[in-house]
């Protein structure tokens, strides 16, 4: 009896042995779809550059395609979860630009883009009471005192007169 119950034991531990199989576990590689994504999906900087980084997901390799002349990828191939930096250079003109980048996995691809906004000037409005009066002088002129860190350099001024009319002797 005592041998018959090891036996029955051993038997049924073999039955459960044989039952696991991790074939399950196993993909082919040839069924599987190709995926990709990038988050963020566009990467926005000021007009004095810097870095913008994606994530990439993927089913797989990928590759990324196209090029700027203002902005440098870190890597352009990679395996899912990289993380990619884009070095966006300074635009010292006043317009936006953008660089298009695609990612492709297989027969996916995810479009990337990068917006540098353009450099903008500082404006300072200076506005005086709608009734002024001002003493009559021989000169005829109203100096007003501006203190500020804007670089003088690129200081560019504009009078306008009681009749908006631009008036040109401006002196600062």
């Amino acid at each position: 009896m005592k041998i018959s119950k090891i036996f029955l034991f051993t038997a049924a531990a073999l039955a459960l042995c044989g039952a696991c199989d991790d074939s399950d576990d196993k993909v082919d590689p040839s069924t599987t779809e190709d995926k990709i994504s990038v988050s963020p999906m566009e990467g926005v900087v000021g007009s004095k550059g810097g870095d913008v980084s994606a994530m990439v997901t993927s089913s797989g390799a990928w590759t990324l395609e196209g090029e700027s002349d203002f902005v440098t990828p870190s890597a352009t191939s990679g395996e899912d979860g990289a993380e990619i930096v884009f070095e966006v250079d300074p635009n010292e003109t006043e317009e936006e630009r953008s660089a298009n980048y695609v990612f492709k996995m297989g027969s996916k691809e995810v479009e990337f883009q990068i917006v540098e906004k353009g450099e903008t000037g500082e404006t300072i409005e200076i506005t005086s009471k709608s009734e002024m009066r001002l003493a009559y002088t021989a000169v005829e002129r109203l100096a007003v005192e501006l203190t500020t860190n804007v670089n003088y350099r690129n200081l560019t001024a504009e009078i306008v007169s009681a009749e908006s009319k631009p008036q040109s002797d401006m002196q600062y």
